[in-house]
């Protein structure tokens, strides 16, 4: 078994964090240790699917958690729905802290490809919320267009 653990803290509202959480980063930058990314696209309410990278180099592996229970949409607890993993459990906390937002991260994998363990202790988790702010204002401006019909006026026109 392997147990991961973190906590980060922002200079955001938790509201905006958790926001952000519902998308992917654009990019996810890589340096000498591997980076953990996830994100919620289907929200933090249960059976919710949550999308996990790891990237270490030029390797990565992904998996995909569902969520069982979520307190507040605050606390939230995933399994394993797909990936190499026989077991897998994550516990997502973000909380408010005067004016910073805490998010804890705990994971643990059980059946884990070899290798795993210690890939995990050289890994951190990266939010990179300024390239989700970006990611999130893409796919909200995207809705936008899409409920006003502007795509269709686009593709009316002819470019002479």
């Amino acid at each position: 078994m392997v147990k991961f653990s973190q906590t980060s803290w922002f200079e955001y509202t938790c509201e905006r964090v958790m926001e952000w959480m519902r998308v992917s980063p654009l990019r996810i930058p890589t340096n000498d240790s591997a980076v953990l990314s996830f994100y919620f696209p289907e929200g933090f309410g249960k059976s919710a699917t949550v999308r996990y990278t790891l990237c270490n180099g030029i390797h990565r592996l992904q998996w995909t958690g569902v969520v069982s229970s979520s307190k507040d949409n605050n606390e939230i607890t995933v399994r394993l729905a797909e990936g190499p993993f026989r077991g897998f459990t994550a516990k997502h906390s973000f909380r408010m802290d005067g004016a910073l937002t805490i998010c804890d991260d705990q994971l643990e994998f059980q059946g884990e490809p070899e290798g795993l363990q210690q890939v995990i202790e050289e890994a951190q988790v990266r939010y990179d919320l300024e390239s989700r702010a970006k990611a999130y204002d893409i796919a909200m401006r995207f809705e936008k267009e899409k409920q006003t019909g502007a795509f269709a006026a686009i593709r009316n026109t002819s470019v002479g």
